[in-house]
């Protein structure tokens, strides 16, 4: 290796690591995620992506059926013009693959197109912070379990239980298990047998999967897991997804007064256990049964309509016990909320 090489390798890592260590690592971190990103994000997909074997099928038959006619085509045209010429396979491979070409760019432009359309259009910052910050990932969590509720609901024309159980009264899945499908996590509810309680032999496996969606990055210090089962940093009202199922039109308070789930602190439970609901009417952080998040002066609660909203620890009793009924009638006061 050439002595300029070496100074070149020299002086590009100790680039790299004045870079590091001044706090603008950024720029080395947007190109590498620029350059791998979409790998990485392949990667994180690959487990919750289930192929459709018929689709692919057919799509194979498609191209081969193609195919065959171009090449029938391509053959007849050529002998017309160039009689007793042969037209080659290699030729109708091509044209198909320049056809596949076409399509695919086509609908990479119809991508662009649409990305610089709303580049132009938006009201949000176009350069935006690489890393969020714990307290935005978790209200986007709580968002994320807000939208599967109302899919979940406009599926089944009703919210999910808290707790669902069989015949002799045995506890069975809560709902977060019934949300599977409606957070991206659609192969791993289809391993779960809902006939069968969440601990049973059967559906222990999946129920030790750590799920992000249920993991509040504000809970820095907390369990990943609770028994080996994958953890929950949120709960449900009880009075909203309790035993029962209730509808959205059912909650005469109004969707936007009325709390439907929020983040906890303590005594957390695993993501599959049933009843993991707390009462908002004890107030927040005033017992390791009921809500209040890890924030040492906020917490987020998610209302039925799908907004996320953020309390103070001192909110007014009256407030949480308005927002815990869905037909209570009460008035609410929205000073303590931001």
């Amino acid at each position: 290796m050439s002595k300029s090489l070496l100074w070149t390798l020299g002086i590009v890592g100790a680039a790299a690591l004045c870079v590091c260590t001044c706090g603008t690592s950024w720029v080395i971190e947007v190109p590498a995620y620029l350059l791998i990103g979409w790998g990485l994000h392949l990667y994180r997909l690959s487990g919750e992506v289930a192929i459709d074997w018929p689709a692919v099928g057919t799509g194979i038959v498609a191209s081969i059926l193609l195919t065959i006619g171009l090449h029938l085509l391509g053959r007849w045209l050529y002998q017309s013009m160039r009689p007793g010429q042969l037209w080659s396979w290699r030729w109708s491979l091509c044209l198909t693959s320049i056809l596949f070409l076409s399509f695919v760019a086509g609908i990479a432009a119809i991508g662009l197109s649409h990305q610089a359309i709303w580049f132009a259009n938006t009201k949000e910052p176009i350069v935006a912070r690489l890393y969020a910050s714990p307290r935005t990932i978790s209200i986007n969590y709580l968002k994320q379990i807000g939208l599967a509720t109302h899919g979940y609901h406009d599926a089944h024309k009703q919210l999910p239980a808290g707790a669902t159980f069989d015949d002799q009264g045995r506890a069975l899945h809560g709902w977060e298990t019934m949300l599977l499908p409606y957070l991206e996590q659609g192969p791993l509810f289809r391993k779960i047998d809902l006939a069968k309680p969440w601990d049973a032999m059967e559906n222990a496996p999946a129920m030790r999967e750590e799920l992000s969606a249920f993991m509040s990055p504000l809970v820095e210090d907390g369990p990943q897991t609770v028994s080996g089962y994958g953890v929950c940093h949120y709960a449900t009202n009880v009075h909203v997804m309790g035993t029962k199922s209730m509808t959205l039109r059912g909650i005469t308070d109004g969707a936007s007064n009325t709390m439907l789930a929020g983040d906890v602190a303590s005594n957390f439970k695993p993501w599959g256990m049933p009843a993991n609901w707390r009462d908002p009417a004890l107030g927040l952080l005033t017992s390791p049964h009921s809500f209040g998040g890890p924030h040492p002066k906020t917490s987020l609660i998610l209302l039925c309509d799908g907004t996320v909203r953020t309390v103070k620890h001192d909110i007014s009793i009256d407030v949480m016990k308005a927002l815990a009924t869905p037909n209570g009638g009460e008035k609410l006061d929205f000073g303590d909320l931001k």
